[in-house]
């Protein structure tokens, strides 16, 4: 490389700087999606014990069942010591693959119905990667 040539990269490079310096960092993306739904078996477990005190937008528990006699894929949602049901056993073939990977999801409420009589319908759970 010429001296001239140095030189007008060096005027460049100075003369981007102030750019540089006040560009924004980008945005954190949001976080990847993968299961928007219902829960299954809330008629088994403490959904109706703990349902007035959920909320849209509440982190849960995602725990894996590999003993599970009834699904070998079994996926468990928890709040707190209780269990609310399952991922259904028709959407959670990917998701226990990557559980058993040892990925970190995060389960949250999606949205809720807050009824005086609780609905089946009414917990919506969504599940990202962390």
């Amino acid at each position: 490389m010429r001296r001239s040539e140095f030189i007008q990269k060096i005027a460049m490079s100075l003369f981007s700087l102030p750019f540089i310096l006040n560009a924004k960092p980008p945005a954190t993306p949001a976080p990847l999606e993968l299961y928007s739904g219902y829960l299954a078996g809330i008629n088994y477990y403490s959904l109706k014990d703990v349902y007035h005190f959920l909320s849209a937008g509440q982190q849960l528990r995602i725990l894996r069942e590999p003993e599970n006699a009834y699904d070998k894929l079994a996926i468990a949602i928890w709040f707190n010591e209780y269990k609310l049901g399952y991922i259904a056993k028709k959407d959670n073939q990917v998701l226990s693959k990557l559980l058993d990977g040892h990925y970190e999801l995060i389960a949250e409420i999606a949205s809720m119905k807050k009824d005086k009589f609780m609905p089946p319908s009414a917990v919506k759970i969504r599940v990202t990667r962390k």
